[in-house]
């Protein structure tokens, strides 16, 4: 049984999020567990990024749930993932007033 994850719009289970992220958890199942959870774990640490920490908290699960090799995720994987992301469960979850112009005044 998947975990449940709370969420202000209800709860999305862990195989929820990895059906709707399907391409993204192809790509997570050659990825070193350690590299790349650290890899979006440590973007939690940017403020630019902080109105995307739910996005970012789900690759983190993701990656947690589903890596299983040894390759090292690529900065184009990284980008690739945050914006698919953005299109689904987490895009409609995320804060729309944290906009980029409102983050950039």
């Amino acid at each position: 049984m998947s975990p449940v994850l709370p969420f202000p719009m209800g709860a999305i289970t862990l195989d929820r999020l990895v059906e709707e992220q399907s391409d993204i958890v192809r790509e997570l199942h050659g990825l070193d567990l350690i590299a790349t959870a650290s890899t979006f774990g440590g973007l939690l640490l940017s403020p630019e990024l902080h109105p995307n920490c739910l996005r970012l908290e789900l690759l983190v699960h993701l990656a947690t749930a589903c890596c299983a090799g040894s390759k090292h995720p690529t900065r184009g994987f990284v980008v690739r993932a945050f914006e698919r992301l953005g299109h689904g469960f987490c895009g409609r979850a995320e804060d729309p007033s944290l906009s980029n112009s409102s983050r950039n005044s």
